[in-house]
């Protein structure tokens, strides 16, 4: 007999009008943010009946990228989860279909310099070049020094010795230091830078030798 009642009220306007009417005011709110409430109200022979129906309220958001939750008070609550992996190398995000994502930082060497490396500041995330001339190894010769050059790497060039003097040869580097050798000339001449280095005989000492 309920059932058929309540057939009859839903096919009947003018008298689901009376049937509903009992649920003015909503007299099925259950105070919960998270549920929807629904009342039916109608008549069991002249006598007024309440139903009330509760359903959960759907706080999907549809994003991967936040966790959906329900409060009593508030109703639907997103919090952004965090994608941080800990990892200054990569970019982290978050994908609102797959998910966080995890996008390596890649430094490219962009200043042409063959010298210098490119590396990760990892407290700005921002990529920048630092020297590495230093890495050329040293050959372990006190009379060569190692450098970067820029478009060629390490090279070793030698320590130039020469004096720019006539009166002396064999310009040299050894352990280090130059070392020279005087020009030799005989008792009575001297090497002259003026003659290009050549032994110009000292008058002087020919007197004397007479």
């Amino acid at each position: 007999f309920f059932i058929m009642k309540l057939i009859t009220c839903f096919f009947t306007i003018l008298f689901a009008l009376h049937c509903f009417a009992q649920c003015e005011g909503n007299p099925c709110n259950d105070g919960n943010s998270c549920t929807i409430d629904y009342c039916y109200g109608f008549f069991v022979e002249e006598s007024p009946q309440t139903f009330c129906f509760y359903e959960d309220v759907d706080c999907d958001d549809h994003d991967v990228c936040t966790i959906d939750s329900c409060n009593n008070d508030s109703g639907c609550n997103y919090q952004t989860i965090s994608c941080d992996d800990g990892d200054n190398t990569t970019i982290d995000t978050c994908d609102r279909l797959k998910g966080c994502q995890f996008t390596p930082i890649v430094c490219t060497d962009d200043d042409d310099n063959v010298c210098t490396e490119p590396t990760i500041d990892l407290d700005s995330q921002t990529c920048y070049n630092v020297d590495v001339s230093q890495s050329c190894e040293d050959d372990g010769d006190a009379c060569t020094l190692e450098y970067c050059d820029t478009q060629r790497g390490c090279q070793i060039t030698y320590q130039d010795c020469d004096d720019g003097l006539y009166c002396t040869i064999n310009d040299r580097c050894e352990n280090g230091e130059c070392v020279y050798d005087d020009v030799e000339c005989d008792n009575y001449s001297t090497c002259s830078e003026d003659s290009f280095g050549e032994c110009i005989t000292n008058e002087t000492n020919q007197v004397e030798q007479a």
